[in-house]
């Protein structure tokens, strides 16, 4: 036995020596994370396209933008408005009361074009085919300098300034002549006409149909509207006491904060983010895995004492560098641009660019370059060849541009819902911290989800990262896939490759969007027609496309759906979870909705409700339970979930299964109701869950129809549930009893569900049978 002090001495040595080997492997992943960056780096066409580039781009652009703006605004005119009076004297106030405007509106006074301000000393112009004005005299009561002149102008004033309208006050040469300004008007001579009422009232004559003349009626109304006040104001203060209006009004104008439809730079930038962290990432990706792969050299580096995820870790940590530093490199570039042409302050405020920008640009990019450099590392690892792998990113990067465009939309604001999908979180924190609305709780929330998403993209590389260099396991390119094989090829053990179900996945998408955008055009179908329709659609995409792939590549149907027959247990604990489960459910979607937006969806919905209360039971269990039931399960766990078992692993393709198989389900009629996709996403990976442990699509497809067909016929009976405090109509909250009651009896025949195992007879490895028999 040690003493007291003799362990306290081992104790304290054993936690020397577990820091000294952290310290240690810190040091090696380091020095791992260095050589990798090296090698990427040296490569001359690296620092051309990602470092350099835009270090002459952006000025160039920059500066080829500059001159074309230049001449652009040389060539624009100034909307000049001709307005005529009936008399010369008239035709004076009326030029007295638009300087007196000019004068408060920018405190200093305007000018006369060509002349003094008395009228004597105007010039003549001629109005060529006028049969009422051979000569005119024009005032203008505002002259605005060249805005081409000025060189530290910002180009948004030269801007403003150059489209500000003209006035020219129209003079008749003859003095004691009374000009028709009716007339004049409807000619098109003048843009505005102003004669005499009674009570020393103007009225203004103008054509609404011409747009010059309708602006030049509004700019007259404006002009005469703050000379107005100033007479008023003025009246008021001279009483005594000095009165005031019964309703006097100031302006606080407030920054947008809940959507609207401004689209600012901060809309903008989420969108940059991620063009800037994919193009920099983007190219170490593919070099240091599958560029590595085809040169022969990842097998050396595999070959070495070290652990695989410390490899993998130290390739991460160089293509992040490398998209930082890519990011890093094009802001400075952007904001040198803007700041030598002038558009800083246009573009970015006031203040223009400050440290506080700076800091928060760098914090969003080292998310966004974190994630990204993570998402292309998992895909990246799966290619053998360079091509191959920028086959592979070409979708990836169209679909990530989806989320960008999403931040210049204002309907779509950040939410507890919105914090958890991974890069449309990253786009509205990044446009909600540069517009200073961010919520701190839901920027923590949007940061921890995009670790693990992060973290689970590099499980997923790490679990294929180097596996082919040493086994020399080939996989199916995509020529072979499209390549019909002369026989069944059962005697494979990788039946179905994993590109079938990414080319069946980018052949269904489309297709259900387009064809659901489509059914606007069918509204004078009656309901029941078009829900018909739609189950011959959803037959169609997603049974049809996996029949006619299996058909071409004689894949055998059994093994390729996994319809093998399962457990009779299996089947009654599933049919429990599908009665109880969709209550659950429900909940989860109810708690995730605000009033507000409860209301806007019965509101949105509360017809389409009645309607389809109104079919009869069977058409909506056939149409909208048992057919989506069947074929939704047949593609998202037959179909795709074999093809990416085998590459990607058990969890990791019930994960990918059910996140699809949830973004399928956010689009309803032509909304997009985002709050389905948690809930939806959670019964996908339960199904992919039933579906990997049962070996069976059977289970899973009852328990989906239960689900669907319980939630129909509930509502069904909606009114007659509504006495027992049973309301699912407007999504209220449930009754605890019934909550309860449905959270134990679903949790209890999941669990028992998913220890039920696989069918006592199983075709995972089974031999081919003879000819013409069937499994």
């Amino acid at each position: 036995m040690h003493s007291p002090v003799e362990r306290n001495s081992l104790m304290a040595a054993s936690t020397r020596q577990q820091n000294h080997s952290f310290y240690r492997q810190l040091a090696r992943l380091w020095k791992l994370a260095q050589k990798e960056l090296r090698e990427t780096l040296r490569d001359r066409r690296t620092l051309l396209t990602l470092l350099v580039m835009p270090l002459i781009t952006y000025p160039l652009v920059g500066s080829v933008l500059q001159k074309f703006m230049v001449s652009g605004l040389t060539a624009i005119e100034r909307p000049v408005y001709r307005v005529v009076a009936t008399d010369l004297e008239l035709s004076q106030q009326v030029a007295a009361v638009l300087r007196e405007a000019d004068e408060l509106e920018e405190s200093k006074p305007a000018e006369i074009e060509g002349a003094a301000a008395d009228s004597s000393s105007t010039r003549d112009q001629t109005l060529p085919g006028s049969p009422i004005l051979n000569s005119i005299e024009g005032l203008s009561t505002k002259s605005a300098p060249d805005p081409t002149t000025s060189g530290t102008q910002q180009f948004g004033e030269k801007i403003r300034a150059k489209l500000r309208p003209d006035i020219r006050v129209v003079l008749p040469q003859d003095q004691n002549s009374t000009l028709d300004v009716k007339l004049l008007v409807e000619e098109g001579y003048a843009d505005v006409g102003i004669r005499r009422e009674a009570k020393g009232r103007w009225e203004l004559v103008y054509t609404p149909q011409f747009t010059a003349s309708q602006n030049a009626h509004e700019t007259l109304l404006s002009r005469f509207k703050i000379v107005n006040q100033k007479f008023v104001d003025d009246l008021l203060a001279a009483q005594h006491p000095p009165a005031r209006l019964p309703a006097a009004t100031t302006d606080l104008v407030l920054k947008l904060s809940q959507g609207g439809p401004q689209v600012s730079i901060g809309a903008l930038i989420p969108l940059m983010l991620i063009l800037m962290t994919i193009t920099g990432a983007v190219y170490p990706a593919i070099d240091l895995t599958a560029g590595e792969r085809e040169r022969g050299t990842l097998e050396t580096l595999m070959a070495a004492p070290l652990p695989r995820l410390e490899i993998l870790t130290a390739k991460y940590i160089a293509v992040v560098a490398v998209a930082m530093l890519t990011g890093a490199v094009n802001l400075f570039a952007m904001f040198v641009t803007l700041s030598s042409t002038g558009l800083s302050a246009t573009l970015l405020g006031e203040d223009g660019i400050t440290i506080g920008l700076i800091l928060r640009l760098a914090a969003m990019l080292a998310l966004f370059a974190s994630f990204f450099s993570a998402a292309l590392l998992a895909i990246t690892s799966h290619a053998r060849s360079f091509k191959e792998a920028q086959a592979y990113l070409i979708p990836l990067m169209i679909i990530s541009l989806a989320p960008g465009v999403a931040s210049l939309l204002p309907q779509f604001q950040l939410s507890p819902t919105m914090a958890c999908i991974p890069v449309l979180n990253l786009v509205l924190a990044t446009r909600d911290v540069f517009s200073a609305t961010i919520d701190w709780s839901l920027l923590a929330l949007t940061i921890g989800t995009t670790a693990i998403a992060t973290g689970a993209c590099l499980a997923l590389a790490a679990r294929s990262f180097g596996g082919d260099a040493l086994l020399g396991v080939s996989q199916t390119s995509w020529r072979e896939f499209f390549q019909r094989p002369q026989e069944s090829p059962l005697l494979h053990k990788s039946l179905i490759p994993p590109v079938a179900g990414w080319v069946a996945l980018l052949v269904v998408t489309p297709l259900f969007i387009v064809i659901g955008g489509l059914a606007g055009s069918l509204s004078h179908l009656t309901l029941e027609v078009r829900l018909l329709l739609n189950g011959l659609v959803t037959i169609a995409l997603f049974a049809g496309v996996p029949g006619l792939m299996m058909f071409w590549n004689r894949w055998p149907p059994v093994r390729t759906l996994a319809l093998q027959r399962p457990r009779f247990l299996a089947l009654l604990l599933s049919s429990l979870a599908g009665l109880s489960l969709w209550i659950v459910l429900l909940q989860v979607e109810s708690g995730m909705m605000s009033d507000a937006r409860k209301a806007e969806l019965v509101k949105l919905f509360g017809s389409l409700q009645i309607q389809i209360g109104a079919i009869p039971l069977p058409i909506k269990l056939l149409a909208l339970a048992i057919i989506p039931a069947f074929c939704e399960e047949i593609f998202f766990r037959g179909l795709l979930f074999s093809a990416w078992r085998r590459s990607l692993g058990a969890w990791p393709t019930i994960i990918l299964t059910g996140l699809v198989f949830g973004l399928f389900h956010i689009l309803i009629r032509d909304a997009v109701v985002l709050e389905r996709f948690l809930p939806t996403a959670l019964l996908g990976i339960l199904l992919g869950a039933v579906r990997e442990k049962t070996n069976s699509l059977w289970p899973g497809i009852l328990l989906h129809v239960l689900n669907n067909g319980t939630v129909l016929i509930f509502g069904q009976y909606a009114e007659a549930l509504i006495a027992w405090g049973f309301d699912t109509r407007e999504l209220k909250t449930l009754p605890v009893a019934w909550w309860l009651s449905a959270l134990v009896i679903s949790a209890t025949s999941v669990g028992l569900l998913l220890s039920v195992g696989r069918p006592v007879r199983s075709t995972e490895n089974e031999t081919p049978l003879p000819q013409g028999l069937t499994v």
